[in-house]
């Protein structure tokens, strides 16, 4: 599977599908998949959150734009969460450096894009 390029719901997908046609035998590895597949379906619960809190601004009343920064926070510390537990399972699952390294960016795009939200003005200032 080449995850480079794949939307993280995609991937997510893939990955989760990946993890249920897997080895049952009880290892670090499996421990691993089913934590990766716990984390994973977090993110996309934690990611529709904000993108309520995002696109609806006025259902969380006065509260300034600390909601909308929360789950965003929420959202790229459950990121570095699966990038760790990523890096475990290529460690120990012996993965291809090439799979780890595109499983990397998948997250690493995901993290810039979380990271690029939190300053909009930046972006639209120079237009």
């Amino acid at each position: 599977m080449a995850a480079t390029g794949l939307p993280i719901n995609e991937y997510i997908a893939a990955e989760s599908k990946s993890l249920t046609t897997g080895p049952t035998e009880s290892s670090p590895c499996s421990a691993l998949d089913c934590l990766l597949k716990e984390f994973l379906a977090f993110y996309v619960s934690a990611e529709k959150v904000y993108w309520h809190l995002r696109l609806a601004p006025a259902a969380v009343g006065s509260a300034s734009g600390l909601p909308e920064r929360l789950a965003r926070d929420m959202c790229s510390k459950t990121l570095e969460t699966v990038s760790l537990i990523m890096q475990l399972k290529c460690i120990l699952g012996h993965r291809p450096d090439q799979e780890c390294a595109e499983l990397m960016t998948v997250v690493a795009a995901k993290q810039s894009e979380l990271n690029a939200l939190k300053h909009p003005a930046k972006e639209t200032a120079g237009s």
